[in-house]
C-alpha cells in the first residue's frame, strides 16, 4: 500500500513546489494585477521562443547580424511551446511561461524520484528541495525560459537509466533527446549512459548495445536541429555561427585561464550584486562545490567499500563537472548569464549529497551539518533572487 501512495505523493509535492515558484514570481515582480504579472513573466531570451513558436525560424540576408535569425535558440522549448499553444488556444507568449511551468513540474517529479532513489530520508529531501528554491537564479524555471526543460529531460534520462525496467535505456534515450534539442550544453551529456555503464558493470558493459544506442538516441536532438539548418538554410552549424555574434565563442584554454579562479571584488547594480559579479564568481563557487561534495562521497566509500548509490551519485557529480566545464568553455568570452547556467550543477551536487547522506546514514552528525551549512548559506541569497525578480520582470537585465 505504502508503494501505491509513492507515486501519488511525488506528484502531489512537485506540484506544490512548482505552485510555491510561481507565487513567489508572481508575488515579487510589482506589476499592478494579476494578468500583468504573469505576461510580465516573458521577457529577454522568452521573445525569442515565442517568436519562434509562432513563426518558426529564419534566416534573412544580413545573417552577419544576430537579429536577422532566431536559429541561436534550439526548438525543444518552442516546439513544446507549440503544442501547447494548440491545445489551449492561449498566444505564443503565454505559452511559452506555461510550458516552461510544466517542465518545472516535471522537475520536480523526477528530482523527487531519484531522490527516493538515492533512498535519502523525508527531512533531508526536505532540504534539498529548499536548497534549489533558495538559488539565486531558480525563478527562471518558471519564467518563459528553457532551463526547467533541459534539467527536467537531464533528470529524467539520469533516472531512467538507472531504471531496470526492460525499455528504460530507450525512455532515457528519448528524454535525452530532447535534452539536447533544448540546449547545446546538452551535448557533451550523451556520454552518460556510457559513464554510468562504466560505473556498475565496468568496461565490460560497454559490449552491451543498450548504452550505445541510449547515447546515440540522446544525440540525436541536435542532430536533428543541425540537419535542419542544413536542410533548410544551407548551413550545418547555423546555431553555433549565431552563438558567436552573442560573444559565446568557445575556448577550451579557458578552464587553464587564471582570471576564473581569483576572487573578484563585489560589484553592485540598484543595491543589489550585479549577476554578471555572480556570474563570473558562480565558476569558482560551483567548482568547489563539485570537487567538495565528490570528494567526500569518494572517501566515505573508500572507509565503507559497499557504499549504496554510489554508482549513481557518480554520474551526477560527473554530468556536474561536464557541464561546469562545458558552460566555462562556452562563455568565457561573455560570463553574462552564467549563474543561470551553474544551476544544473548545483541541482545535481544538491542530489549527489542527498544520497551521500542516505549511505552515510542521516542520523550521523556530518551529513546534517554539511546540508545546514549548504542551507544557511543559500538563505543569505534570496533577497538576491527577489531583487532580480523585479528586474527581470521590468525587463532589466539579469541573466
Amino acid at each position: 500500500m505504502q508503494k501505491k501512495k509513492m507515486p501519488f505523493r511525488v506528484v502531489t509535492i512537485a506540484l506544490a513546489v512548482t505552485l510555491l515558484q510561481i507565487f513567489i514570481v508572481l508575488t515579487f515582480n510589482e506589476q499592478r494585477d494579476l494578468t500583468t504579472r504573469y505576461t510580465s513573466l516573458s521577457q529577454w531570451d522568452s521573445h525569442w521562443f515565442a517568436n519562434i513558436t509562432s513563426s518558426g525560424y529564419y534566416v534573412r540576408p544580413q545573417a552577419k547580424d544576430i537579429q536577422y535569425t532566431n536559429t541561436v535558440f534550439p526548438p525543444g522549448l518552442p516546439a513544446l511551446s507549440f503544442v501547447v499553444k494548440k491545445v489551449t488556444g492561449f498566444n505564443a507568449r503565454t505559452s511559452t511561461i506555461l510550458t516552461s511551468q510544466i517542465a518545472t513540474f516535471l522537475f520536480w517529479i523526477y528530482f523527487l524520484l531519484l531522490a527516493r532513489r538515492l533512498k535519502t530520508s523525508p527531512s533531508f529531501t526536505a532540504v534539498g528541495v529548499l536548497s534549489v528554491l533558495l538559488y539565486p537564479a531558480a525563478f527562471f524555471f518558471v519564467v518563459g525560459y528553457s532551463d526547467s526543460l533541459f534539467l527536467a529531460m537531464l533528470l529524467g534520462m539520469l533516472f531512467w537509466q538507472n531504471d531496470r525496467r526492460q525499455y528504460s535505456w530507450l525512455v532515457a534515450g528519448i528524454h535525452g533527446c530532447i535534452m539536447t534539442a533544448t540546449r547545446i550544453v546538452g551535448i557533451p551529456l550523451i556520454v552518460l549512459p556510457l559513464v554510468h555503464t562504466v560505473f556498475t558493470k565496468g568496461f565490460r558493459g560497454l559490449s552491451n548495445p543498450r548504452p550505445w544506442i541510449t547515447t546515440i538516441l540522446s544525440g540525436a536532438g541536435a542532430g536533428a536541429f543541425f540537419l535542419f539548418c542544413r536542410l533548410v538554410f544551407g548551413e550545418w552549424f547555423l546555431q553555433v555561427r549565431a552563438h558567436q555574434y552573442w560573444a559565446t565563442k568557445p575556448d577550451i584554454g579557458a578552464i587553464l585561464n587564471p582570471i576564473f579562479y581569483r576572487f573578484w571584488k563585489p560589484f553592485y547594480i540598484d543595491g543589489v550584486l550585479h549577476p554578471d559579479y555572480l556570474s563570473i564568481m558562480s565558476f569558482q563557487i560551483l567548482l568547489a562545490f563539485i570537487i567538495t561534495a565528490m570528494s567526500l562521497d569518494i572517501f566515505t566509500y573508500m572507509k565503507h567499500k559497499h557504499f549504496g548509490t554510489f554508482a549513481i551519485r557518480m554520474s551526477l557529480y560527473t554530468t556536474a563537472l561536464l557541464t561546469w566545464a562545458f558552460t566555462l568553455t562556452a562563455r568565457s568570452h561573455n560570463v553574462s548569464g552564467a549563474f543561470r547556467y551553474m544551476i544544473v550543477p548545483a541541482v545535481l551536487c544538491i542530489l549527489g549529497l542527498m544520497g551521500w547522506s542516505a549511505a552515510m546514514d542521516s542520523k550521523k552528525m556530518l551529513p546534517r551539518i554539511v546540508f545546514w551549512v549548504l542551507t544557511l548559506l543559500l538563505s543569505t541569497t534570496i533577497t538576491m533572487q527577489m531583487a532580480y525578480i523585479g528586474r527581470y520582470t521590468h525587463r532589466l537585465w539579469v541573466a
